[in-house]
């Protein structure tokens, strides 16, 4: 798992998981143990994370009930057609 800043930078890496490990398994071993020093926000401020992860108050995963793939809206003058497209469009 990797946290990244609005310069795309590395704040935060946990690693030492089995690629078939549930992400919000390791999601919840890095914050559960302080000596991990996961990075938190400030208030009103949150990590976007993918589909596989829970929305919690500081995790904001894509609307799951609109399916969106960039490849549908690259090279075209498609634009996101409901609410729940836009914001994963604009997640993404």
């Amino acid at each position: 798992m990797c946290a990244c800043n609005f310069d795309m930078r590395f704040t935060y890496v946990h690693s030492g998981w089995e690629g078939n490990a549930n992400d919000s398994r390791v999601m919840q071993e890095a914050l559960g143990h302080a000596e991990y020093e996961f990075p938190l926000l400030p208030r009103g401020s949150y990590y976007l994370v993918d589909s596989r992860y829970a929305i919690g108050s500081a995790f904001l995963p894509p609307h799951k009930s609109a399916r969106y793939h960039t490849q549908e809206f690259q090279g075209v003058n498609r634009q996101p057609t409901t609410p729940q497209k836009l914001f994963n469009y604009r997640h993404s």
